[in-house]
């Protein structure tokens, strides 16, 4: 197994294990949170419908802060970074965009993006890197391949702290920007 940092440590109160199950969430990608006052029960969900395979997950960056342009409906960004290829982040517009924040200074050395109907159409997007928030260099600028709803791989190779899509819809003539999932890799 891969070892994770975790803010708070599980506690032992009376026989009974409690933990933040915030900690938690991101790598058990932890769903439909719920808890039951009456039972004093938390359940959640952590199978995804369709999860990721053939990734090295031990070099996939989790974001600590992620913001973005106004997105659509339900399709929140949290969605962008599940790790489920069946739910996604949508946002309208040409210059829909989504930001990660790493934390700290990364070399990176790509990013995977699967694309919602990317096996039936092209999104136009950009991808801009920064080591600070302010200055940025565009790594990429084009589309997707139209060819696979499943990650397709976009080259770093930079260091950066902040990572930045910028979508300019698709080659159907429709402006959603629809991610199912955006990993950044470290080297």
């Amino acid at each position: 197994g891969q070892a994770y940092a975790v803010k708070n440590a599980p506690k032992l109160v009376k026989g009974e294990i409690y933990a933040d199950v915030a900690d938690y969430q991101k790598f058990l990608s932890i769903k439909n949170v719920k808890y039951d006052t009456f039972l004093k029960l938390l359940s959640f969900n952590t199978i995804s419908k369709k999860p990721i395979t053939g990734v090295d997950m031990t070099k996939v960056i989790n974001p600590v802060e992620v913001t973005n342009s106004p997105h659509e409906g339900t399709t929140t960004p949290d969605l962008a970074y599940d790790r489920d290829l069946e739910t996604y982040f949508c946002t309208v517009g040409v210059d829909g965009w989504i930001q990660y924040d790493l934390g700290e200074v990364y070399d990176l050395s790509k990013v995977m993006i699967a694309f919602y109907l990317g096996n039936t159409r092209k999104t136009f997007i950009d991808i801009l890197v920064s080591e600070d928030g302010e200055n940025y260099t565009e790594v990429f600028s084009g589309t997707s391949n139209g060819k696979t709803d499943g990650l397709q791989n976009f080259k770093i190779n930079q260091k950066a702290r902040f990572v930045k899509i910028l979508a300019h819809g698709n080659d159907n003539g429709t402006m959603y920007n629809s991610l199912y999932e955006i990993l950044v890799l470290k080297e």
